[in-house]
């Protein structure tokens, strides 16, 4: 609940969402502006890609922004 409503806070604020899912569309999926949807059902799977996720958004902003 807590994190739709910081979604829905978010949107009022004309913020730009993101969210890293499951497989399966979820009420979260459906209300963000970019969804990442990983092809599992499998929790632990999809725990593992959202690191990797996380990883890659992470180093191309640093390759974008801080890269000499």
């Amino acid at each position: 609940k807590n994190i739709l409503k910081a979604v829905e806070m978010a949107k009022d604020m004309q913020i730009f969402t993101i969210a890293l899912t499951g497989e399966k569309q979820s009420k979260l999926s459906n209300i963000v502006n970019l969804s990442i949807n990983v092809p599992s059902n499998e929790t632990n799977h999809i725990q593992e890609m959202h690191i990797a996720i996380g990883q890659l958004i992470c180093g191309v902003i640093e390759d974008r922004f801080f890269k000499k």
